[in-house]
């Protein structure tokens, strides 16, 4: 479920994590795979994760960053763990039934990753050869809290014809097109945009877009501010969202 407005939230919580942890202020922390509990998460990482203690003996927590629905992770060595959360994962400071891996820093404090569902992964990178994937990700695609993702949301429609040709709510699912946008928040978008779900994107106006653009980020930002949504499973080391109470439409039929 964590979508763009989640993986955010669980980003800084992780980084202020790692610099309570830096009581001397270095801007690193030493991290070590203490156990993988779940071979599962972390399958699709091309750098086997045996190697991640000495690609990660130093976190580069102050250089972390969110993008839609990734959080990077920097090590002090040019690599770079990518965590995607799927649709139950999460970080917390206690083991559980749905504990998949188990973190160390500085060799005392336990980090748990955490994953119901095991659809989250982790995947260590190099710097300089990113994945196909998340290169382009970067590179091309929208990102939600961008000021001007409004204005180029029409354009990004109309870059390729499959894009224009198809319905609107699976543009905006699209990561890359506007990366951090899911479900439930294209849903109350579209709701509040007054626009159908099932609209063709390219039948839509410039006006209408911007509008649309404006409506994902004033619904993901109410919900940031009451820290995200907690429908079904997320939580944010243990902390659960209050966003659910913004919800007009989503889960309801029609939706």
């Amino acid at each position: 479920m964590p979508e763009g407005v989640e993986v955010l939230l669980t980003g800084e919580s992780l980084q202020n994590f790692f610099q309570s942890k830096d009581v001397e202020e270095k801007g690193y922390v030493e991290i070590f795979l203490e156990k993988v509990y779940s071979e599962s998460v972390i399958s699709k990482s091309n750098i086997p994760f045996s190697n991640f203690n000495n690609i990660f003996s130093k976190l580069l927590y102050k250089d972390m960053f969110v993008f839609g629905k990734n959080i990077f992770v920097p090590s002090s060595n040019n690599h770079v763990m990518v965590v995607q959360l799927g649709m139950s994962g999460s970080f917390s400071e206690e083991c559980s039934a749905y504990s998949r891996l188990k973190f160390l820093v500085d060799r005392e404090y336990p980090l748990y990753y955490d994953d119901i569902r095991k659809f989250g992964s982790l995947t260590i990178q190099e710097e300089d050869h990113l994945k196909a994937r998340t290169k382009l990700l970067l590179e091309n695609a929208l990102e939600w809290r961008e000021e001007k993702t409004p204005d180029r949301l029409y354009p990004k429609i109309h870059k390729r014809h499959d894009w224009s040709n198809q319905e609107i709510k699976n543009d905006l699912l699209n990561q890359f097109i506007i990366a951090g946008v899911g479900n439930i928040y294209a849903s109350e978008a579209l709701f509040r945009a007054k626009i159908h779900p099932k609209r063709k994107a390219g039948s839509l106006s410039k006006e209408e877009c911007f509008l649309l653009g404006s409506k994902c980020q004033e619904i993901m930002w109410q919900s940031y501010a009451l820290g995200g949504m907690s429908i079904r499973t997320f939580s944010n080391f243990n902390k659960k969202g209050d966003g659910k109470k913004l919800l007009y439409v989503y889960n309801r039929c029609g939706s």
